[in-house]
């Protein structure tokens, strides 16, 4: 059984919330990873995210969009300056586009990329989003379903699954408020 430790319950990122920026970041950066270890990352002609659940109905405020495009550009909630962030996101609404992994692809990314479905939620948890890259005539490069399971953890493909959180991992595991005070 692998264990926590407490210095990792602190999640150092861009905020305001670990769960909806600092995860979904990870998990674009995972996605993007992937996409350049399978060599796929030329061929990707567009990239959608759906945010699910508590994302999808947080997400704007949260800034979740901004974060997932920046994970997808290969940058890290730890080392991501506010300022480069914003730079990300302005050239993006302004119809700039967004550089996958530092420029290994360019795809368009606006409001049409990320859809919102707050009233989706996936069964595995609240926090759920979708990424899909798409090649020329929209064939289906990768399509992947990630967890921002809370505290910038993240569950999904491709993630070490050494840092995955499991269920048996936790003393008393509860998906609802109901579960917890029934626990």
């Amino acid at each position: 059984m692998a264990y926590i430790s407490v210095l990792e319950t602190f999640s150092l990122g861009i905020g305001p919330s670990s769960s909806h920026t600092v995860g979904p970041m990870r998990a674009a950066g995972v996605f993007a990873q992937d996409l350049q270890r399978r060599g796929l990352l030329r061929r990707v002609e567009r990239i959608e995210c759906e945010l699910y659940g508590s994302l999808g109905a947080t997400g704007i405020g949260h800034h979740t969009p901004r974060a997932v495009a920046a994970g997808l550009a290969g940058l890290a909630p730890e080392t991501i300056e506010g300022d480069t962030l914003e730079a990300l996101w302005a050239g993006c609404l302004g119809g700039g586009g967004l550089d996958v992994m530092g420029g290994a692809a360019h795809v368009p990314w606006d409001g049409s990329t990320v859809r919102l479905k707050p009233r989706v939620r996936l069964e595995r948890h609240p926090n759920a989003l979708r990424l899909v890259a798409t090649a020329a005539g929209g064939t289906a490069l990768a399509d992947a379903v990630y967890y921002s399971v809370g505290g910038g953890f993240i569950e999904g493909p491709g993630v070490d699954e050494a840092a995955q959180v499991t269920a048996d991992q936790v003393p008393y595991p509860f998906v609802s408020a109901v579960e917890l005070l029934d626990g």
